[in-house]
């Protein structure tokens, strides 16, 4: 795991377990049958490391008790624990309410064995996406809501493009470029430039390609964050 740069995580079923896996893992997941189980979620506590809870099988009076008894920082999940779980039966629409209720990260614990829910997830803010992954001919109670190999690759891939998409598009004033914009041979129509530090001024230019408009971005790190002045949104 660490090799790959990946964080080894495990869920104790019992309070021995948290003392056997104390020294391995450096953040506790509570599966969703457990966060009831106060010995449990006391002994995770006393090791004051970060939880995920998972809310499947929990009410949200149980719920709130399992986060409320513990101090180190928290997110929660949201789970239907359905196997392989609808689409209608998701909860997507939970993670709004959970944020609000609970004042942490929040994410989803999907089991409809596809890799839609999740992306939609990130795409609403989730912090988190957990999905159980299958070999290929693989059985169980899970195996109809896991994802394969292949599959985890598609959406480890999605997620960076929607976390990437949803940054703010900016570009600096001072090493703006042009873009055309072309009527595409439309009669009595004159080709222009635009110039993108001053969207004001136009000037005409008829020997032009006419064509689709395109775009030429400048350098992001050249813009400053802080002041709006530096950068235009798109």
């Amino acid at each position: 795991a660490d090799e790959l740069r990946l964080i080894f995580l495990a869920s104790p079923f019992s309070v021995e377990a948290v003392w056997l896996l104390d020294p391995l893992v450096p953040a506790w997941k509570v599966a969703s049958g457990e966060v009831g189980n106060v010995p449990l979620i006391d002994a995770i506590n006393a090791t004051r490391k970060s939880v995920i809870l998972s809310s499947g099988m929990s009410t949200w009076a149980e719920l709130d008790h399992a986060y409320a008894s513990l101090t180190s920082a928290r997110a929660v999940l949201q789970c239907t624990s359905v196997y392989p779980c609808r689409a209608d039966q998701v909860g997507l629409g939970l993670l709004g309410e959970m944020r609000e209720r609970f004042g942490c990260a929040v994410g989803l614990s999907d089991h409809s064995g596809t890799i839609y829910p999740s992306l939609a997830a990130v795409a609403l803010g989730a912090a988190i996406v957990e999905v159980h992954v299958a070999f290929s001919g693989a059985y169980g109670i899970d195996a109809e809501a896991s994802l394969s190999p292949k599959e985890l690759k598609r959406l480890v891939a999605g997620v960076w493009v929607i976390e990437q998409a949803m940054k703010p598009a900016m570009m600096t004033r001072k090493s703006a470029q042009f873009w055309t914009v072309s009527t595409a041979g439309a009669p009595g129509k004159t080709p222009y430039l635009w110039d993108k530090v001053d969207r004001g001024r136009v000037a005409a230019d008829a020997g032009m390609t006419k064509g689709m408009c395109y775009f030429e971005w400048s350098a992001l790190e050249d813009a400053d964050p802080a002041d709006p002045a530096t950068w235009y949104s798109c």
